[in-house]
């Protein structure tokens, strides 16, 4: 299981046990979210030091430090196998991410609020990001096609 913080650390537990595996240290500010790549051996983590770390489970290691990013990060997620991973920061984008060269592939908007949480379906065909409106936003596809919304707000 892995864990983020106000410590500024991600952590791996041993969900039998509950033994501390191993502390991830590289962010400056709080640890908001991690995000686990289908293979195992990859990890994301977002901040609230407005970056993404993306580390190597096995050695430890900070692969990478992705910047550009004009809030804390908020969510993310890997979408399926590949490379990107999906981010939301607090404005009204969610960014599609290479992890691999730190570049953004792409921008979803469509929100007129924050966006503070993402996800991606097991294929990797939807996104969907769900913020402060209370509206869920779903883009199919790598399309640039506008995001179908289904409201989930209280009313």
């Amino acid at each position: 299981m892995a864990t983020s913080g106000a410590d500024r650390f991600m952590k791996i537990f041993d969900t039998k046990t509950g033994a501390l595996i191993r502390a991830f240290e590289g962010h400056t500010h709080h640890v908001l979210a991690v995000a686990w790549h289908q293979n195992g051996r990859v990890l994301a983590t977002g901040s609230a030091d407005n970056t993404i770390k993306v580390w190597d489970l096995r050695t430890g290691e900070q692969k990478r430090t992705i910047q550009g990013f004009s809030k804390e990060i908020t969510s993310l997620s890997y979408v399926a196998d590949t490379v990107r991973v999906i981010a939301s920061c607090g404005d009204n984008v969610i960014k599609v991410i290479n992890n691999d060269s730190g570049a953004n592939e792409r921008s979803l908007a469509g929100s007129p609020d924050f966006i503070y949480s993402t996800a991606a379906s097991a294929d990797g065909k939807m996104i969907v990001g769900g913020g402060q409106d209370g509206v869920l936003r779903i883009w199919e596809g790598v399309k640039n096609d506008p995001a179908r919304v289904l409201d989930v707000s209280k009313k």
